[in-house]
């Protein structure tokens, strides 16, 4: 699998594409395989730490000091569970 990785905060050149493991789900846990997501503008604000004040100083506790803890992002998809048939007794789909 390939990920947009974020190793440091700053401009859009600090993202590298990596080559990361396939995710393994656990018991009672779905893998969601991702079609499209989406960019806004607090995802640039949070990987660019463009704040003022102390305002930067907690999205860095919040976020990771030196870089953030959570290298892969952004937060918001779309896409299909493959294996989720299991799981989901009581849905149906639309």
């Amino acid at each position: 699998m390939r990920a947009a990785v974020c190793t440091a905060y700053g401009p859009p050149e600090v993202l590298q594409i990596r080559t990361a493991p396939d995710p393994r789900p656990r018991d009672k846990e779905v893998c969601i395989r991702l079609v499209a997501t989406a960019v806004t503008a607090s995802d640039c604000i949070v990987r660019g730490l463009k704040l003022r004040g102390v305002y930067r100083l907690f999205m860095r506790a919040a976020f990771g000091f030196r870089a953030p803890r959570n290298h892969c992002g952004p937060y918001r998809g779309t896409g299909s569970c493959p294996g989720a048939r299991r799981l989901l007794r009581r849905y149906r789909r639309v």
